[in-house]
């Protein structure tokens, strides 16, 4: 289904910000973001990719007991349940679901959403009821060269994934496919949008090796490294910054 990764690449280059499932975009139904997207892309930005877990699950359900059994009807539950649907949850298994969130959120997954751990991440499917196919385990990795400058514009906090692993100081682990480079500025302890938000690849496109490949994502660090400081410099308008490139690596 997924074209094959880039050679060449050292994960042990790359420190680990966290890993993600999340729902694949269905081709003819789910239209990509953009044209030049290839139909299974997926993105490390909500705004153009659903995960698991999510807000649904770790928000503030209501009180709970001793034994962590909520005591009272579940809070904002039809939401609830319309994130749950998205991953082939039913509404019968959706209590247990958020049970976990509350007691688990900070140990078997981190705030908004993702894992420190890759057996955490391939744990947390359980719950899920969709087809292996209609999901993705991902990873995503940040240069050495950047890591010193990514602390300095982050906050050290705990519960937020991405920080909390890229102070943990963790290479990526070995065993996953290299697909490219994606473009994500940070915001509020989070990877906040994609450049592809703002249609910043059709901007570059003419330039030498800054063409989206097969996976929807730049080829090369150097590739992705310029158009980052091309966004931060303002000359390719996208939201605010900071803006990093985060190696995107699929694990099966």
């Amino acid at each position: 289904m997924f074209p094959p990764g880039i050679e060449g690449i050292q994960l042990q280059d790359y420190t680990c910000g966290g890993y993600f499932l999340a729902r694949l975009r269905k081709p003819g139904i789910d239209r990509p973001p953009s044209p030049r997207l290839p139909p299974h892309y997926f993105s490390a930005s909500r705004c153009l990719s659903d995960f698991f877990p999510d807000a649904w699950v770790w928000n503030y359900a209501g009180p709970v007991d001793d034994d962590g059994n909520l005591v009272e009807d579940i809070s904002d539950l039809p939401e609830r349940t319309k994130g749950a649907a998205r991953f082939g949850i039913t509404p019968e298994q959706v209590p247990a679901v958020i049970r976990w969130g509350q007691i688990r959120c900070g140990r078997d997954f981190g705030v908004p959403r993702g894992f420190e751990h890759l057996h955490q991440a391939r744990r947390a499917t359980e719950w899920i009821g969709l087809a292996p196919e209609e999901v993705v385990f991902f990873g995503v990795g940040l240069h050495w060269m950047l890591t010193a400058k990514f602390v300095g514009d982050s906050e050290p906090d705990a519960d937020f994934i991405v920080p909390h692993c890229v102070r943990q100081g963790r290479p990526l682990s070995p065993d996953g496919v290299a697909l490219g480079y994606e473009l994500l500025n940070y915001q509020y302890g989070d990877l906040g949008c994609s450049w592809i938000c703002s249609g910043c690849e059709d901007k570059v496109a003419d330039r030498p090796g800054c063409a989206l490949n097969a996976h929807g994502y730049l080829n090369t660090f150097e590739a992705a490294l310029e158009c980052t400081r091309a966004v931060e410099r303002g000359e390719i308008g996208a939201e605010p910054g900071p803006w990093y490139p985060w190696l995107m690596v699929r694990y099966g």
